[in-house]
């Protein structure tokens, strides 16, 4: 887990002092396993844009991604916000996502009551394997 406590506390936000899920996401590739994901130009939280990583999430899964039947290490856990799929944290293991929610990035258990009816897979990227 040495890799995600360091970035525990980075800001949340969508410019240059913090970073909205997906962003993180790719910077823990990034930076952890030098692979560049694709770049998402919104922000974040506004329902058009919600619906807009919905929809790119969709295509992305018939692209790089496949479906992991469970997750494992820096898989791309995705989860429902309403009634959109738009949130994203890197697994850290099969029960712990490393996440950024309003609060700044953290290591949380998905298997919590807060996460795990809102858990809707893993996807591994196959760049990565």
């Amino acid at each position: 887990m040495s890799w995600a406590n360091a970035y525990v506390g980075l800001p949340a936000g969508a410019d240059a002092a913090g970073l909205p899920c997906w962003h993180l996401v790719r910077r823990v590739y990034r930076e952890v396993l030098g692979i560049e994901l694709p770049h998402y130009a919104g922000g974040q939280v506004c329902e058009l844009e919600r619906a807009e990583l919905d929809r790119l999430i969709t295509d992305a899964a018939a692209s790089d991604w496949v479906e992991s039947p469970q997750p494992a290490a820096f898989d791309v856990l995705l989860f429902r916000r309403a009634r959109y799929r738009c949130h994203v944290g890197v697994a850290v293991d099969t029960r712990r996502m490393l996440h950024m929610p309003e609060t700044g990035a953290c290591i949380v258990d998905i298997t919590q009551p807060r996460w795990a009816p809102r858990f809707l897979g893993a996807w591994t990227y196959r760049r990565a394997t």
